[in-house]
């Protein structure tokens, strides 16, 4: 089986829930607080946007991956759920896919640790 890979590392726009905090960029992997978050505790969203990956055929399927997620309350595509528990964790996202994208991934920020500090990955398998 073969695997074309496209990361998604960055820019993420950062959304603290409880916070007087605008919102802003930081480059993902990485842990919240060296993205620019410091010492906030509390729910914390990250959006990342895409285009659909052009010519694929019926034979390819598109992935979804995060390496590691610290703190993960939910994952969602385009406002579907995908995930709500684990660090690391891959989705089939083939059907969900539109020309313009959007992930979101929802965080409860407890420490210093917490983040998507690993690869978020594109995977087009065939």
């Amino acid at each position: 089986m073969g695997v074309h890979r496209i990361r998604l590392h960055g820019p993420w726009q950062i959304r603290p829930h409880h916070s007087d905090t605008p919102a802003f960029a930081m480059t993902i992997p990485g842990t919240l607080r060296e993205g620019g978050l410091g010492d906030y505790t509390g729910r914390v969203s990250l959006h990342r946007r895409f285009g659909k990956p052009t010519h694929l055929d019926a034979s390819e399927f598109v992935w979804l991956t995060f390496d590691e997620i610290r703190g993960l309350q939910s994952v969602k595509l385009n406002g579907v759920q995908l995930s709500s528990a684990g660090e690391r964790i891959e989705f089939e996202v083939t059907r969900l896919l539109q020309d313009r994208n959007e992930i979101e991934v929802d965080l409860l920020a407890e420490d210093e640790t917490c983040g998507i500090v690993g690869c978020v990955i594109l995977e087009i398998r065939f």
